[in-house]
């Protein structure tokens, strides 16, 4: 059962149920696996051999070549969104507010705690 399919490059990810594959998407050899770093972790990003999957409001940063995994924490309430770019992590949720109720967070590339 396939969960989501993330490709950049050469490389496509996909997420199954309890774990997150790597596969080389031109020559379609398989090359590594690790699990899934939340049971209730979705696949939403890929970028430059980093992984991004999101439970609740924990974003899990998992870099591809070892399966070293980092976490950022949303300190607000869900949905949250997540986005990886060459510069860093954007991500956003939800706060108690109602003039303001959504925040916008970018961690620059070097402060992740993966890049």
């Amino acid at each position: 059962l396939v969960r989501s399919v993330r490709l950049q490059g050469s490389d496509r990810v996909v997420q199954t149920p309890s774990a997150v594959e790597l596969t080389d998407a031109t020559s379609g050899e398989f090359v590594r696996r690790w699990p899934t770093p939340a049971n209730n972790a979705r696949l939403v990003d890929l970028q430059d051999g980093v992984a991004v999957l999101v439970d609740g409001t924990d974003i899990h940063v998992l870099r591809l070549s070892d399966g070293r995994d980092g976490v950022v924490h949303a300190p607000g309430r869900g949905p949250v969104l997540a986005q990886l770019e060459p510069a860093g992590l954007f991500f956003s949720y939800a706060v108690e507010d109602s003039a303001y109720p959504g925040r916008v967070v970018f961690v620059p590339r070097d402060d992740r705690p993966v890049h």
